[in-house]
């Protein structure tokens, strides 16, 4: 038998006549027309329909509507809005995390709730507290920056392995110097052979065709 079932959403109040076992989920799309909590997989494992439930999140999709009597509901869009977005929205626009915006619910509201208890988190922790939350974009390693972006005193490298970002800079910076080091020495062989060739050959052409075999010799060679 439906029932009448107030809660505050976003700040405003609302009241919805449904089925106490209604999804909250289901409430919000259909009676309250909200749609930034999506409709993922309706199992509560892929974090698309979370929503705050007193400041916790929760899995809209599974919890009953009645569950909801009397509380405060915050959704994505409440969070933050266009002219005061939340810090963690900022972060997610800067890094442009958002491919097809259909997981943000989960993510954000998520690590919303996680920096709030642990502004201070290690890489471990955040990943330890994303778990289960699902982008089929696969943008995580944007979504870590996001949110290390709005954890100001992150400690980026955890007991037990280097910051994944640090991990990727010093990977860039050591693939960058061996190309100098190679376009380097590939130069200083190309000169001294045709300075080589030239000087016993008594010809530029003849000093050419030998610093082309001594490139071709020392590539063979790496």
């Amino acid at each position: 038998m439906d029932q009448k079932i107030s809660f505050v959403v976003d700040g405003k109040s609302a009241t919805v006549t449904a089925d106490p076992a209604m999804p909250l989920l289901y409430a919000l799309h259909s009676e309250l027309g909200l749609n930034n909590p999506k409709f993922g997989c309706g199992k509560a494992q892929c974090g698309a329909c979370t929503v705050h439930l007193d400041g916790t999140p929760v899995r809209s999709c599974v919890m009953p509507v009645s569950a909801a009597a009397g509380k405060n509901i915050t959704t994505l869009a409440g969070l933050g809005t266009p002219d005061h977005p939340h810090p963690l929205q900022t972060a997610y626009i800067a890094e442009q995390v958002p491919q097809c915006g259909y997981c943000l619910s989960g993510w954000i509201m998520t690590a919303a709730a996680f920096l709030k208890s642990n502004p201070k988190p290690t890489d471990a922790e955040i990943r330890q507290a994303m778990a289960g939350i699902k982008c089929r974009c696969g943008t995580h390693m944007a979504i870590l920056r996001a949110i290390k972006a709005e954890a100001p005193d992150l400690v980026l490298f955890s007991n037990s392995s280097i910051g994944w970002d640090v991990a990727g800079k010093v990977a860039a910076a050591f693939g960058l110097a061996l190309v100098l080091v190679l376009i380097a020495a590939t130069l200083f062989v190309l000169g001294t052979s045709l300075f080589l060739g030239e000087w016993l050959f008594g010809s530029l052409g003849w000093g050419i065709v030998h610093g082309l075999l001594a490139c071709i010799a020392v590539a063979l060679t790496l």
